[in-house]
């Protein structure tokens, strides 16, 4: 049978991630903080997009996840 998990996450890794107000304002927050902060990052081994990365002092990465399961609400949710 034909593998489709590399097809499936690629697919998966292509959906359009749109951030709320709420998420803009605590990245904003954690920069004026003077901390690393990526947005809308993929983690490397599920390749599910996480709000943010925060990078502390130390160098080790912390994931935020914002809005959790009310940024679905009314809404389909995309698997994650």
């Amino acid at each position: 049978p034909c593998d489709l998990t590399e097809e499936f996450l690629s697919s998966f890794t292509k959906i359009q991630t749109s951030p709320s107000k709420f998420q803009k304002d605590v990245v904003t927050t954690l920069r004026s903080l003077d901390l690393g902060v990526r947005e809308e990052a993929t983690c490397k081994q599920t390749r599910y997009s996480i709000d943010a990365i925060v990078t502390t002092k130390t160098g080790a990465d912390v994931a935020v996840e914002v809005d959790g399961p009310d940024h679905f609400l009314g809404r389909k949710p995309l698997g994650s």
